[in-house]
């Protein structure tokens, strides 16, 4: 800051003086720089006299924190002479005389009369204070020091007693070197404090008194307010001397408004005239105190109200900027230059044109230069920061519009009168000024002059200044006027026809989150220009298609101009432009209908409302519809017409053949390349329409019960459509399916019995299945591998088929569904193989393990080797259920001799394998559903609807069916029809479908309520299941007989007595030998029961047997328990493979009984 614009820093002066005793020794020089090292004075308490004077309530002291003062040597002279208007505006505060003689005669001759003539001069000075100060030299050599001291007593005591005052003003220092040196100016200090304050509160007072009854006579003729001004700005320098900045800042705002108030009352006869014609008027810095003497002339009511209010406004500025507060500054700039700009264009007889555009232009540069400065050297916070920018920018665009007024008024401004910020005088101005060219070159202000030669230079002003306002405007968080500003920006470069700098502006500001609807649109069609001029079709498109929903746009052919460019620009884009939302269009999706046609379709109705005051034509509407599983479908209609207002189209698509939730995801509005998009248009429960075929898997037809491979068998059954092609994927988390080059499929026809069966090998391409042509009325069957991931844990396996088809129209479709499968064998088979003398038997057991009942159609049993098997059991159509066991026995005759001698040399071993054919009891009834319902469909026109109804039989007709109850009564009861199934099965279709639904399955209920077994069977066209097992039987070269024989015989009722021996005989004997060996060894184990019976003899035998003599062990058993009981058992081991043994009594037993006692009566007679 230049001390000039802003004025000297006032001080307040307290003055020295001493006589000749001070002079030697530079005792008083060395106080005095003793006492300037000291300055300035801090913390000095204040209590302002005028609050106990107006009756305030507040007593806190005031502290002043730091005083700047400055001590002066001093002289009589140095008073000036009383002026009027300036008695009071002394710096002079506080007079200090210093004594340093202990010369008690010196003081009498001398000193006393020194302090008495000084005394004559300062005390006279009103409203000033004056202190004695003695300072006491140690180092003396006085002729009364030499006296105990006494001396020096005795001149304080003098002095006091020849100036005596009530108030203390005459105070003691003994100057030493040590730690009581500090004590004493402490002292001082607070003396000099308390006479400054002093000083202070009796000038306050003083001005206080007079200027209240000077302004208790404003309406006295007379009265003058210059008179009133400077004894009220006495106050305020009497104030800032203090450093109470804030207290003199008060004192001109109260004459602000006495000035404004005295205005209104009396006009202003006080002052010359307006003023404003003097050189650089217009330009000079409003802040610089000392360009003129404007006290001088406020005092000789010789100044002009131009030069009293800049001068006004600076000293507030002066002080404000002394305070540190550059956004006050700025505040009060801001009003000031407004409001006496006003005051300028009130007076502009007086003044040259466009004195008033030049000095508001000067003003706000300055002021913004001046605080710049202040905030550069400050260290403030973020927020003060912010604050500042606020405040900053309002000063710059005042300065802007000024300098737009002068361009435009000189030419050198294009006229942009669409813009927001646009003030440019019109030649009527010129008019009453005279030549414009004249009187712009008045303008003193040299970059402003120079910026309006040409329109280079005022370009380069203009966007100079804008741009440091649109920086504020960043830092102050102030979008909207940042917005504007950069708008004039654009303005300025469009006017120039600089179409790429112009954009480069606006496309960042338009359309910013923050709506301003006037301005964007006003933008809007700028720049949408802007791309025109520069061949851009891609962002000239975007800017029509924000022109077409401005709401701001209200005129007719502005409307159709703008929907012309966009069809137009549409279709000459490069690439394609997708927006999202955009408020041309208003859509809603009213219904959502799946129909179940073999061949139907999804239809999506909308209801869409142009927003637009003019007819649009899309090429294409497209909605996406996406499923919960993430598959997205598409729903469409070509060339649509839409007028203004509200109107349905319908978009239709392939038919949706999962059942769940739906959601149009969005719908795509095309025109040319153009492409509206919009989102989230609702979501819908929808039952998916039936597909035209039915898929199955399970395990194979034909599989061995103890089968390690795992095999899994698809059959996919067309209905009345064929199906063209089409690729199956399988997934499930418990089982993997390897990969695949080819697999081996099989073709049948559903309606001919005796039709041709086909097999060949299919291919398959990124581990999805390639599926064949199949024909109408078709089953298509192959087989996979795959690998149990549960090893075996489970027995169900969740399994996802996923199949994209295309029907016989040529249209794909996707389509998937999660079944559960069981992958555990629907029979378990084990065996037991007997032997006997003649021929071993088999004896099988059969064990359920569905839970669905299964009919076993028969069975076959073949052999390999000596023996030919013969089932002893019938067990055709016979049915197992879930966990029930059925034995079949099968034996195993010896062939002929001759078959039996060219057999037996060659092998070994005898294989039995028993296949069983069998059918699930819920297939059969299934099947039994289906042929009925392509009977009664043959011929009709529901046969449209066939994929729906083998889904509605599937899936809810045949659960409804009591399979338990069919297998026991051999009859299969449907329950009647029930509307309300179909009902909420086909929610998304047409109330005239549904009814043609339920009519038809109401009359396949009433004909099938009751079927018999004969009828379900009679119609299956289902290929039987098979399960295969198969046994391996060795064929023995020696079959030993092992018996237990009693020797002693049961008593003649058969029956054993408890407790009775009973010996008997282990005998192993064999029945047939052709083995090599002459002997071989066995050993033979007794096992006896230790409840039942009491053994004697060796338990565990070796015999060495030779095919001719049978070994016989004897032993003895007795019975211990009553009751039928086994007789004990034997294990013979012959520790050879080709030894079958028989056991003949391992399994027979006797009746223990208890001895039986006679009783008998015996009389005496006496």
């Amino acid at each position: 800051m230049h001390r000039g614009e802003m004025g000297d820093n006032k001080r307040v002066i307290i003055t020295y003086s001493y006589g000749p005793d001070g002079e030697e020794g530079g005792v008083g020089n060395q106080f005095a720089e003793e006492l300037e090292s000291r300055l300035p004075l801090r913390n000095i308490a204040w209590h302002n006299p005028l609050g106990a004077i107006r009756g305030s309530t507040n007593s806190t002291a005031r502290i002043i924190g730091t005083l700047d003062v400055e001590l002066k040597r001093y002289s009589p002279e140095m008073f000036p002479r009383a002026m009027p208007g300036t008695l009071y505006h002394s710096p002079y505060f506080l007079h200090l005389y210093l004594v340093t003689t202990d010369d008690s005669e010196v003081y009498k001759a001398t000193t006393r009369k020194q302090i008495q003539e000084w005394l004559n001069v300062v005390a006279n000075k009103k409203n000033q204070e004056w202190l004695i100060v003695y300072l006491i030299n140690p180092d003396s050599k006085g002729k009364s020091a030499r006296f105990l001291g006494v001396g020096a007593s005795s001149v304080f005591d003098k002095i006091k007693s020849d100036f005596s005052f009530k108030k203390e003003r005459c105070i003691r220092m003994k100057l030493q070197n040590d730690a009581k040196d500090a004590e004493a100016w402490t002292d001082l200090t607070n003396h000099l404090k308390e006479g400054i304050t002093s000083s202070l509160n009796q000038q306050i007072l003083q001005y206080d008194e007079d200027t209240r009854r000077i302004d208790q006579q404003r309406l006295m003729p007379g009265w003058n307010y210059c008179q009133y001004f400077i004894m009220k700005e006495g106050l305020a320098y009497t104030f800032e001397f203090m450093n109470l900045l804030e207290e003199a800042l008060l004192q001109y705002d109260e004459l602000e408004a006495s000035f404004f108030q005295t205005l209104a009352e009396q006009g202003a006869p006080w002052f010359a005239k307006f003023g404003g014609s003097e050189p650089d008027d217009d330009s000079a810095s409003i802040l610089d105190l000392q360009r003129k003497r404007y006290r001088d002339m406020i005092m000789q009511n010789t100044i002009s109200i131009f030069d009293f209010r800049v001068y006004l406004f600076a000293r507030q500025c002066q002080l404000l900027f002394r305070l540190g507060r550059p956004v006050a500054i700025c505040q009060r700039a801001k009003m000031f230059i407004n409001q006496f700009s006003r005051t300028i264009h009130e007076n502009e007889a007086s003044i040259w044109p466009f004195f008033r555009q030049a000095w508001m232009y000067s003003a706000c540069i300055q002021v913004i230069g001046h605080c710049d400065e202040l905030v550069a050297v400050s260290t403030q916070q973020q927020d003060f920061m912010a604050m500042y920018d606020g405040v900053k920018v309002d000063l710059l665009q005042c300065a802007r519009f000024q300098l737009d007024n002068l361009g435009a008024a000189c030419g050198v401004y294009p006229n942009m009168s669409n813009t927001i910020n646009s003030s440019a005088i019109g030649p009527e101005n010129n008019a009453q000024n005279g030549d414009v060219k004249e009187s712009l070159a008045k303008i003193t202000n040299i970059e402003l002059r120079s910026s309006l030669q040409s329109s280079e230079a005022f370009d380069e002003l203009y966007l100079r200044i804008t741009s440091r306002a649109i920086r504020s405007c960043q830092g102050s968080n102030r979008p909207r006027t940042r917005r504007i500003l950069s708008g004039d920006l654009a303005n300025l470069h469009f006017a120039r026809s600089r179409y790429a700098e112009a954009a480069a502006v606006w496309e960042p500001i338009v359309g910013q989150d923050e709506p301003w609807p006037f301005l964007d649109d006003l933008f809007a069609e700028k720049l949408a220009q802007c791309w025109k001029m520069l061949k851009d079709s891609d962002r000239y498109l975007k800017s029509c298609l924000h022109l077409v929903t401005c709401s701001t746009i209200s005129a007719q052919d502005r409307v159709e101009y703008y929907v012309d460019e966009l069809v137009s620009t549409s279709s000459q884009v490069a690439q394609v432009l997708e927006v999202s939302g955009v408020s041309i269009l208003k859509l809603k999706t009213l219904r959502f209908i799946n129909t179940i046609e073999d061949d139907g379709r999804c239809t999506v109705t909308l209801n869409v409302q142009n927003l637009v005051k003019e007819e649009l034509n899309f090429d294409e509407v497209i909605a996406k519809v996406i499923s919960t599983d993430g598959i997205e479908y598409a729903c469409q209609a070509q060339s649509i017409t839409l007028d203004p207002g509200t109107k349905d189209i319908q978009l239709s698509g392939q038919r949706l053949t999962i059942s769940g939730t739906y959601v149009v995801d969005h719908v795509t509005c095309r025109i040319g390349k153009l492409r509206l998009v919009y989102h989230n248009l609702g979501s819908f429960h929808v039952t998916g329409g039936a597909v035209p075929f039915s898929i199955s898997a399970g395990l194979p037809d034909q599989s061995l019960s103890r089968d390690s491979s795992s095999m899994l068998q698809v059959d996919i059954v067309t209905g009345s459509a064929a199906l063209k092609q089409g690729t199956l994927a399988l997934s499930a988390p418990t089982l993997s399916f390897p990969f695949l080059k080819s697999v081996l499929h099989r073709k049948s026809s559903m309606e001919d019995d005796a039709s041709h069966i086909k097999e060949c090998t299919i291919d398959t391409a990124e581990n999805r299945i390639v599926l064949p042509s199949i024909d109408s009325l078709e089953r298509l069957s192959f087989q996979i591998p795959f690998q149990d991931l549960a090893k075996g844990m489970e027995s169900e396996h969740r399994v996802k088929f996923s199949l994209t088809y295309t029907t016989a129209d040529g249209i794909s479709h996707v389509w998937h569904e999660s079944k559960t499968l069981n992958t555990s064998t629907a029979l378990a088979i084990s065996h037991v193989i007997v032997h006997n003398a003649t021929s071993p038997v088999i004896r099988y057991t059969l064990t359920g393990k569905r839970p669905n009942p299964m009919r076993i159609l028969g069975l076959n049993v073949s052999a390999s080797g000596a023996v030919d098997p013969v089932p002893l059991s019938d067990v055709a159509n016979t049915v197992l259920y879930y966990h029930q066991e059925m034995p079949v026995i099968c034996y195993l005759r010896s062939k002929e001799l001759a078959d039996v001698k060219s057999t037996t040399s060659a092998e070994t071993t005898t294989k039995v394998q028993l296949e069983i054919s069998y059918q699930d009891l819920d297939a059969e009834i299934t099947n039994f559903f289906l042929s009925s319902l392509e009977k009664l469909l043959a011929g009709t026109p529901m046969i449209q609807f066939s994929g729906f109804l083998i889904r509605y039989v599937c899936e809810t007709l045949v659960p409804l069916v009591d399979v338990a109850q069919y297998a026991l009564t051999d009859v299969a009861n449907l329950p009647p029809f029930v509307t309300e199934t179909v009902g909420h099965m086909l929610r998304s279709e047409q109330t005239e479908t549904i009814a043609k639904i339920e009519e038809f399955l109401n009359l396949f209920h009433d004909r099938l309520k009751t079927s018999s077994g004969n009828d379900v069977r009679k119609s299956q066209k289902l290929r039987p299941r098979r399960i295969s097992y198969q046994v391996e039987s060795p064929v023995p070269k020696v079959l030993l007989a092992v018996e237990i024989r009693r020797i002693d015989a049961p008593d003649a009722s058969g029956h054993l007595m408890i407790g009775q021996p009973l010996k008997c005989q282990l005998i192993v004997s064999p029945q047939r030998w052709d083995h090599d060996a002459t002997d071989l060894p066995c050993f033979c184990e007794i096992s006896a029961d230790p409840e039942s019976w009491v053994f004697s003899g060796k338990r565990k035998r070796k015999a060495i047997l030779t095919g001719k003599e049978p070994a016989i062990f004897p032993f003895t058993i007795i019975p211990i328990r009553t009751g039928y009981t086994l007789m004990p058992s034997v294990v013979v081991d012959a520790a050879h493979a080709k030894v079958a043994i028989i056991y003949h009594t391992n399994s027979l037993g006797l009746t223990v009984r208890a001895p039986s006692f006679t009783t008998k009566t015996v009389s005496f007679a006496t």
